[in-house]
């Protein structure tokens, strides 16, 4: 007597193909089995060439956003990431100095570190060739990710990454997500100096001061490029980082001379 039994399962009926299919099927097995030159295109039957022309439609019903070659644009295109939120307010000075910029770059992108309670901010474009975009950020720890979600929607498209470099105007939070965007997409870093993190009493002004110090010591020898703008924090870190005095510049303070030049002459 037998210990275990197994009744004969029946078989399932095989699925209709239609004779279009069927047709494709057969012709896919030979081909598949000879060999392929390197440029040699091969089409197996009515359903293949179909699915094909399909696909063609798609894709030229969403063409790829061109993006030329640096060499052929004689601008380069920026990304800036701060977090200066005057940024929002019309006729400020950051928007000033923003907006003149744009006559020497091609495009520019800048990503400002917000919080929640600045809600009502907005995108915004201050320029033909100047946008802004607020984080919206939860923390200033949680805006590090969100820096780095604006700047892969916004600027990565499949034809490739539209900033030719990644500009932080510190090395706190706003730099550490333009170090990783720069390391993504190998771009070049530049960073803004402005506030000196190696004063004795930095640690101690307030909350967080101990890493940002942390995330300063990390970043700034990492930066391709290093703009200060005053003498002393040029001194500060040529003696710091002797290694890389060559990458550290004074930048020059902002000038609106276009403001000086519109401006209605007044006698007193």
């Amino acid at each position: 007597m037998a210990l275990f039994s197994r009744k004969p399962q029946p078989q399932k009926p095989d699925p209709w193909i239609p004779p279009e299919e069927r047709a494709a099927r057969m012709l896919d097995a030979p081909i598949g089995a000879g060999e392929r030159g390197e440029e040699s295109v091969i089409v197996s039957g009515r359903l293949k060439r179909k699915q094909e022309e399909e696909s063609a439609k798609v894709e030229d019903a969403v063409p790829p956003v061109p993006i030329a070659p640096t060499a052929e644009r004689k601008k380069l295109r920026a990304l800036v990431v701060t977090a200066d939120i005057s940024l929002f307010s019309a006729g400020s000075v950051a928007e000033a100095e923003y907006a003149t910029l744009a006559d020497y770059f091609d495009e520019l992108h800048i990503i400002v570190l917000t919080l929640r309670k600045d809600a009502a901010l907005r995108p915004r474009r201050i320029a033909p060739n100047v946008w802004v975009y607020p984080t919206g950020s939860r923390s200033p720890l949680f805006a590090v990710y969100d820096i780095y979600r604006i700047a892969r929607k916004q600027l990565a498209f499949a034809a490739g990454f539209r900033a030719d470099i990644v500009v932080m105007t510190d090395p706190f939070e706003c730099g550490a997500a333009a170090y990783a965007v720069a390391k993504r997409y190998k771009r070049p870093l530049q960073l803004h100096v402005l506030v000196n993190p190696f004063e004795t009493d930095y640690v101690s002004e307030r909350d967080g001061n101990k890493w940002r110090l942390l995330a300063a010591k990390f970043l700034i020898p990492r930066a391709d490029c290093i703009l200060v703008r005053s003498e002393h924090m040029h001194e500060v870190l040529k003696k710091r980082y002797r290694d890389i005095t060559d990458h550290i510049a004074l930048l020059p303070p902002f000038q609106d001379l276009k403001a000086f030049k519109d401006a209605a002459p007044t006698f007193n």
